[in-house]
């Protein structure tokens, strides 16, 4: 489903979108974008949009008719323009696609990762992607499990793109394989203080940039969290993302009078 903060709809689902545009404007052609895959996920959602009914109704230049329909269709397909966003975790895997996918809906991005480097995998060659393809980014070190840190980090995206609309709570890690008497307890102690503890302290400083307009907080859950799934070798991991879920229904409730979602 959406999810609908207060000035626009986010859909973490889009995989490809077909685009009738301009359906009644003179020369019309019927146009598919390429497919793309901003979040990684695997649903298709068709969206057909019906734009550039103006030139018909006005006599206009051709100039100016063809500028008007390239802008349109550009407006089109950055749904996101005009948005700011913050991915934790977003140096690579599902946080980097994340990153791109709103990017290329016309989001500014500030991605964080623990790493200061700029090889693969790290959040400045995310950054760096974004910025070659014509977007904007801001890659932040930052460990989501210090509460000093995750503020300094969400100040200084604010500071940059002037305000917060989106925030994807992504990071995470997880030991598979490892029994839980024999898990060493700081194992279990990164697993749930980056999965519960960050993502709780980013949401609370995130809804507090929020607060004046609005916006949507994403956390990423797991079918790990089911009741029903097996925890075998696994349990950390599991424990924390039913703790995410617990949590976002909690925020849900919370913040819903201050139209973040």
């Amino acid at each position: 489903m959406p999810l609908r903060g207060n000035r626009f709809t986010l859909t973490p689902v889009i995989t490809s979108i077909d685009w009738d545009a301009g359906a009644h404007a003179p020369g019309y052609q019927p146009i598919r974008s390429k497919p793309f895959i901003p979040f990684g996920a695997f649903l298709t959602l068709q969206l057909r949009l019906a734009v550039f009914t103006l030139p018909t109704m006005f006599p206009l230049p051709v100039d100016y008719k063809n500028t008007y329909m390239e802008n349109s269709m550009r407006d089109a397909f950055k749904p996101l323009s005009g948005m700011n966003a913050f991915v934790t975790g977003g140096s690579k895997g599902i946080g980097r696609a994340i990153c791109l996918g709103l990017a290329e809906a016309g989001a500014a991005v500030a991605l964080t990762g623990r790493s200061a480097d700029d090889g693969a995998g790290t959040a400045r060659a995310t950054a760096t992607e974004i910025k070659q393809a014509g977007g904007r980014a801001l890659p932040i070190v930052c460990d989501v499990r210090n509460a000093e840190g995750v503020r300094t980090a969400i100040t200084s995206a604010v500071k940059t793109f002037g305000r917060l609309d989106i925030l994807v709570n992504n990071a995470g890690l997880y030991f598979p394989g490892v029994n839980a008497i024999d898990m060493e307890l700081s194992q279990w102690d990164e697993t749930i203080e980056t999965h519960i503890r960050g993502s709780f302290l980013c949401a609370r400083f995130a809804a507090q940039n929020m607060a004046d307009h609005g916006g949507s907080i994403i956390n990423m859950s797991s079918t790990a969290g089911d009741p029903g799934h097996d925890s075998t070798g696994n349990l950390a991991y599991c424990v924390a993302k039913a703790g995410i879920e617990q949590m976002t229904r909690g925020l849900a409730r919370e913040l819903a009078p201050l139209t973040s979602r």
